[in-house]
This record gives structure tokens, sequence and C-alpha cells, in this order.
């Protein structure tokens, strides 16, 4: 025999519960969303490029609201500027540049697939995707130049140039860098052999193993809308825990 047959109110509940558990993945998948959006975001540091200040393996926490979170239609303004010394979040390409409806299918097709989907992924490559993680050198108005290692920097209506360590708000320490060591050399940063001047919105960022040429050496000024977080704290591995 078989079983009993549900009765029409009985149906009606269970596509009630059913619609109820839909509305739920729904508003955690947004919730998650909005957080990984405006609050906070994990990155995993892939190299050793930034030692000695983070080593491969360190996981850090972000907040892209207050760089100006990047989404699909544009940059928010950010609640905070950026300064010389600042940890930053860089990502490979202008989140934008890939145009209005590519950016918006790219985003929410990784929202729905938690990450493990992406349109640009397929289009560009890996590295597409994978943000990295420099130290503010320069500002919009300043002039770059390097020299043994170590940058300096000329800020708008100053004379001459002074060293990164005293035109930086913070304190972080070097590798490779200075007299003697592998990076003991003065690099022209631009085709004209000489410093270069940062426009209006563009930064020059660097990693902290000065025998790493990477960041702006390589290809130059990032652009405001390529910034996309600022990390502040390492929670992985735990010995290391710290804010940034």
């Amino acid at each position: 025999m078989g079983g009993r047959r549900k009765s029409y109110t009985e149906k009606i509940f269970s596509r009630r519960r059913k619609r109820k558990v839909v509305a739920r993945i729904l508003v955690l998948l947004l919730l998650v969303g909005f957080v990984r959006a405006f609050l906070l975001r994990t990155y995993h540091v892939g190299t050793d490029s930034m030692e000695p200040s983070l080593s491969e393996g360190d996981r850090l926490l972000a907040s892209p609201i207050v760089s100006g979170a990047a989404l699909w239609f544009g940059t928010l303004p950010p609640l905070a500027g950026f300064d010389r010394g600042d940890l930053v979040i860089v990502s490979p390409t202008d989140p934008n540049s890939n145009g209005f409806l590519f950016s918006l299918w790219d985003s929410l097709e990784r929202f729905f697939t938690l990450q493990h989907s992406s349109p640009a992924r397929r289009r560009f490559g890996s590295e597409s995707i994978i943000p990295g993680i420099y130290r503010i050198i320069g500002l919009p108005g300043d002039s770059v130049r390097m020299h043994q290692g170590f940058f300096e920097i000329r800020s708008p209506g100053q004379g001459s140039y002074v060293t990164e360590y005293a035109a930086s708000a913070s304190t972080y320490a070097l590798k490779d860098a200075g007299s003697g060591s592998k990076a003991n050399l003065s690099i022209p940063l631009n085709a004209g052999g000489g410093p270069i001047a940062l426009p209006e919105g563009m930064y020059f960022v660097a990693s902290d193993d000065r025998a790493t040429f990477t960041g702006s050496i390589l290809w130059g000024p990032v652009s405001r809308s390529r910034i996309v977080g600022k990390p502040f704290l390492r929670f992985w591995p735990l010995s290391r825990f710290s804010f940034l």
C-alpha cells in the first residue's frame, strides 16, 4: 500500500518551510557578501617580498571600507587617507577597467560560488585577481628616487630629498637595503633616467625586501582605484599575532 497522501494544508506548510530555508540561505549569503565588500576581508601573504614585516604564509585582516571599497559600479570614497609607510592591498588591475557589465558578472559569480569561480580568472588567469601587499612610499605630488636600496622623497614645496624613513608616518624595517647589500643600487625610476614625479591620484608602492624588484619599481605608479584595502591585523600564525 502507498503512503498517506499529504493534505493540501500540509503541502502548503511544506512549501513555506522550503521557502524559509531558501530565504535564510540567501540572507546569509548577502550578509557574508556585505561583510566582505565593506567591512572585513582576509588576505594570504603568498611571497616573502614583505619581509621582515610580513612573512610568507601570514594571514591578514583588512577593511575595504577604510580605503574605499571597490564595487562593480565603482569605488566608494575612502573613510581615511593614505600616508607614506602605510601597508596596502593592491589589485593587479583596476577593478573597474573591464567595464560595468563584466565587473558585475564577475562580482556576482564570485559571490554565489564562494570565490571558487570567476570570469576574470578564466579570461585573464589567476594572477589577474590575486592582490599584492605593498608599502606606500610616495603620495600624489611627490618626487621619488632610489639610492642604495632606499627611496628618497621630495614632497610638494620641499627643496631637497629626504629618506623614506624621514618622510614616513610609520616605523618599519627593510631587508637587503643599504650599503653592502645585494640591493646596493641606484635605479632610475623613469625613462629619462631620473626620479619619478607622481601625478594626481597616483601612488608609489614597494616591497620591504629591496632585493625583490616588484611594485612600482617594476610597473610604475599605481592609481588610487587599485588600492583596495589596508591590512590592520595579522591573525595567523598565532605566534605572530599582531596589529599592523
